[in-house]
């Protein structure tokens, strides 16, 4: 894993706080991280969980426990972007 990267698989124990002092956990902030780069990919055509992963591997972004994208990965980077989403509505 490169520094300063958190880790989406691991086990979410370690908390970290963003810019505005709210605590997430790191697997929270490594989705945060990567959201604006699936989104994109989204919008562009990549519909798959395993086209997302590939292209996400290709533009060198980090990937949790330095292990390379796979959909599974994608998948539970998007399940945790949805839950703070929806977890910040809430919050409104």
């Amino acid at each position: 894993m490169k520094a300063g990267h958190a880790a989406v698989g691991d086990g979410g124990n370690r908390q970290s706080n963003d810019k505005k002092g709210r605590k997430f956990k790191c697997s929270q902030k490594l989705a945060l991280e990567v959201a604006p780069f699936i989104k994109a990919l989204r919008e562009t055509g990549y519909n798959s969980l395993n086209e997302t992963a590939n292209r996400l591997n290709e533009l060198d972004r980090p990937a949790p426990n330095g292990i390379e994208w796979n959909a599974q990965v994608v998948e539970r980077a998007e399940s945790l972007i949805f839950e703070i989403k929806k977890e910040r509505q809430g919050n409104l």
